[in-house]
Formats: structure tokens, C-alpha cells, sequence
């Protein structure tokens, strides 16, 4: 059964709380990090990620006991309709280094589409939220993409990962769109939502399928807030482009014909 549009404002709104209380402590212990681990070669965890997460969950099971889980540093349990995604610090290695650059994110998910989702940031007390076909609110206040610039206008937040000699179709994705925009910003996707806000233009990312807790949140928030999300397929490879309507036809465009030449 799925949640009427009332419901997921009441879970949107119990969300929001939820985040507040819980990662109000990275304001304060983020220049001062007290352990920090390997997941692998390239990610580290901080016991504050474990502890929130933990935190989170807990709290989040009482609004929907039917939901799973899909977490980023504990065990998942997903199931078949309702899923929660828990991101308690995106921008661990920023934040482990004291920048900063992080915020925390939950996502409800319905079967594969993203419901409701928060993203906090405890240093500025800034709370994005949205629910599907409810809009989108920045600390309660409706709020839609403030810019619509040209493709030449903008600044593009690009986010792909580790650059290997195998994929040199991200290197031509750069150097197309830093061709054809102002700007061309490499790093991570932690402040997308910034878009909002005109900070960036157009967000594109290259996350896997494993990092849905990263880029599902995001994507319906702005999406609620009037960008459209274009996924295109490269070398058996999917970006997701996220920008408002007229600018992503842009992107898109540039994309398919300077892969086109280049391949």
C-alpha cells in the first residue's frame, strides 16, 4: 500500500526532527574527531557515523515498522516495499579533516523510487526536505530552483569518482562540459542541494547503484524544487544529470554529441 501525499508530509515533518536531534553533535565535535577507520582503501568511517546511524535507525523504525533499512555503515535489511536510506555523515573524509564540507541525509524509498527524503547541515542549522509531489522546503519554507541559466552561464557540479585510464569517457565528459559552461566544479556531491540556491547550476554524478543512500536524497529534493533528472547511458556506464528543464536538454545535447565524435 502506498502512503497518501498527508502521510509522507507527516513522515517529511517527523524526518526533519529526527535529523535535528540526532546529528546536532557533529556542530560541535567536528574539529575535534576522536576515531576514525577504514572501510576500505579509498573511505573512512568515524564512530560518529556508527553512533547516528544507530541513533537514526532506531528512530525511524517507530514511524514505519514495516520499512527496511539500506545503510551505509551498519547491516541492511531491505524489503520488498518500504525502505529506509540512512547517509549519517556524507562527506566522511571532509568531515574526519575538519572541513567544512558535510551534511547527513534519510531517504524513504517505495519500492525504487524515492518518497521523502532530509538532508541536514548541523554547521548552518539548514534542513532540505521534500516528499513526492508535496514540494520542496528549506527549514519549513516552500522553495524552487532560483536560477535558470544557459548552459555558457553555468556552473556544474561534477561528481565521478575515481578518474582511471580505462574510462577516458570521463575525461571527455570534462572537458566537453568545461568547453561549453562557466564553470566545471570537481568534487563531491555532499553539497548539491546547494542548487537550490544557485551555488550550482546543474549537478551530475556517476555513483553506482550501491550509492543510492548519496544520490537518492538529493535527487528528489530537487527534483520537488523544479530540476528535471536525466539518466544517460555512456561506455555501458549511467551519469545522472540533474539541472532544470531547459539546461539539462543543454547538457544533454553536448553529451551525446561529443561522445558521439569522440568514441
Amino acid at each position: 500500500m502506498q502512503l497518501t501525499g498527508e502521510k509522507l508530509l507527516m513522515l517529511e515533518n517527523e524526518m526533519v526532527q529526527i535529523m535535528k536531534d540526532e546529528t546536532k553533535i557533529l556542530a560541535s565535535s567536528w574539529k575535534n574527531i576522536q576515531q576514525i577507520n577504514l572501510k576500505n582503501e579509498r573511505d573512512i568511517v568515524t564512530k560518529l557515523d556508527v553512533t547516528i546511524e544507530e541513533n537514526v535507525r532506531k528512530r525511524l523504525s517507530l514511524l514505519l515498522p514495516e520499512a527496511g533499512f539500506i545503510v551505509e555503515e551498519g547491516l541492511s535489511n531491505k524489503s520488498a516495499d518500504y525502505n529506509w536510506l540512512i547517509d549519517p555523515i556524507d562527506g566522511t573524509k571532509e568531515f574526519a579533516h575538519h572541513t567544512p564540507l558535510f551534511v547527513s541525509q534519510i531517504c524513504l524509498m517505495y519500492k525504487d523510487e524515492p518518497i521523502c527524503a532530509v538532508i541536514y547541515n548541523p554547521l548552518t542549522d539548514q534542513c532540505f526536505s521534500a516528499s513526492k509531489n508535496n514540494g520542496a522546503r528549506v527549514n519549513d519554507e516552500s522553495v524552487q530552483i532560483k536560477f535558470h541559466r544557459n548552459l555558457s552561464e553555468s556552473v556544474i557540479l561534477l561528481d565521478l569518482l575515481k578518474l582511471t585510464s580505462k574510462e577516458s569517457w570521463k575525461y571527455q565528459l570534462f572537458k566537453a562540459l568545461s568547453e561549453n559552461s562557466y564553470r566545471v566544479r570537481m568534487m563531491g556531491g555532499s553539497f548539491a542541494i546547494y542548487s537550490l540556491f544557485g551555488t550550482f547550476d546543474a549537478y551530475i554524478t556517476s555513483n553506482p547503484p550501491n550509492k543510492i543512500m548519496d544520490t537518492n536524497p538529493r535527487a528528489l529534493i530537487l527534483q520537488e524544487a523544479g530540476c528535471v533528472i536525466e539518466r544517460i547511458s555512456i561506455e555501458n556506464n549511467t551519469i545522472h544529470l540533474m539541472a532544470h528543464k531547459k539546461l539539462a536538454d543543454e547538457i544533454s545535447e553536448i553529451i551525446h554529441r561529443s561522445m558521439s565524435i569522440n568514441q
